[in-house]
């Protein structure tokens, strides 16, 4: 295999790696409905929610970097391959 060839395979599969990161992302489910707090700020059930919500966030936001990570590594074999056409 050519060193063209392995890097156009490279930037193929880095591309498809963050494009399902990225889809990943968007199907996370912070699980909660927020209808609006009837009490004192602060109540146990209300901060499970947040917690939970805090947490899907988190899940998310590392889908979304590693996505990003995906296509930065992609984007550089591919300038390898622009640079061997050269």
């Amino acid at each position: 295999m050519s060193a063209k060839h392995f890097f156009n395979l490279a930037t193929a599969l880095f591309a498809i790696l963050a494009a399902g990161l990225w889809f990943l992302s968007a199907k996370v489910n912070s699980g909660n409905r927020f209808e609006g707090v009837g009490g004192a700020i602060g109540m146990k059930e209300e901060a499970e929610k947040l917690n939970a919500l805090g947490a899907a966030y988190n899940r998310q936001s590392t889908f979304n970097a590693l996505a990003a990570s995906a296509a930065g590594v992609s984007a550089l074999c591919q300038t390898v391959v622009v640079y061997l056409d050269w």
